[in-house]
């Protein structure tokens, strides 16, 4: 009646790069009042999400976060684009 288990876990390697474009593309959203720091943290969140892409074929971890970051990452200036213009006619019609 002495079973003894013998588990053995597999870890698998994190892919930091998707991680990393994730909360980049993350901050670039919520810091969209900073103009030039915005645009840094814009373009290093796609570049990280696209080799998180990359890595993830090789390391099968990170593909969702790695896709989330770049699509967020496309979003964000699309997303100023239109809260620029949505400030410019609110400015310009003259409710202040």
């Amino acid at each position: 009646m002495n079973k003894q288990f013998n588990h053995q876990f597999e870890t698998k390697e994190t892919n930091s790069f998707a991680i990393a474009g994730f909360i980049l593309a993350l901050l670039a959203i919520f810091l969209f009042w900073v103009p030039f720091l915005d645009f840094i943290i814009w373009i290093l969140g796609g570049i990280f999400s696209i080799i998180g892409i990359v890595q993830a074929g090789k390391l099968e971890n990170g593909m969702g976060l790695s896709i989330a970051g770049l699509i967020i990452s496309f979003l964000s200036p699309v997303l100023l684009l239109f809260g620029g213009i949505a400030f410019v006619m609110m400015f310009l019609s003259g409710a202040h």
